[in-house]
């Protein structure tokens, strides 16, 4: 039964990257074909961002789970296509909030597999939340690295630094460490108990 329902994972997990990669050859053609240049390479790194599940079992030798695999996905399907491309960034307030704060969740998530993958999980309670929450920060600035030299790259304008200067990178670094934060404190307090 369960080898059933990770076949099932991965099976919907190559479903989601071949409709991404569709997505994308069609807003890429449809962004070339009204102009809107500056739009097109934020919507080519769905390519890149596809790549990075396969590159950690390649070249980190690390065993990604399915299941996890799916929730980056679907995190990728909120933050890069719903968000950027389809631009729910500029037509809904809250979704960059949003996407942010769940980031910070899921990124103390996928720290915590880390640990114990590596059979940290119980050398340290502080060391494991410290690990989880620094980790957590460390990918939220990595994405605005990102956005930062996607920017830069394409004349695009996905931090709003026109509009807000670094109003809009501190608010998702905030946003960030608040979901982290949240999610930390949940498992401390689990684990606890």
């Amino acid at each position: 039964m369960k080898v059933r329902k990770v076949k099932r994972i991965h099976y919907w997990n190559n479903i989601l990257k071949v409709v991404f990669c569709l997505f994308a050859v069609y807003k890429i053609i449809t962004f070339y074909t009204l102009g809107m240049m500056s739009r097109i390479p934020v919507t080519m790194s769905i390519f890149l961002t596809l790549l990075i599940p396969m590159l950690i079992r390649k070249v980190l030798h690390y065993n990604l789970k399915d299941s996890t695999e799916l929730v980056y996905l679907l995190f990728l399907f909120l933050a890069l296509i719903l968000g950027s491309v389809v631009n729910l960034y500029s037509t809904i307030w809250w979704w960059d909030l949003f996407v942010h704060f769940l980031s910070g969740i899921l990124t103390s998530y996928v720290a915590l597999l880390i640990l114990e993958e590596f059979h940290l999980i119980k050398k340290s309670k502080m060391f494991t939340l410290l690990f989880m929450f620094t980790f957590s920060l460390a990918v939220a600035s990595v994405w605005e690295y990102f956005e930062f030299t996607i920017d830069k790259v394409s004349g695009s304008d996905t931090q709003w630094v026109k509009d807000t200067g670094v109003d809009d990178t501190m608010t998702d670094m905030l946003i960030a460490t608040l979901g982290s934060g949240i999610y930390v404190l949940g498992y401390g307090a689990i684990k606890k108990k």
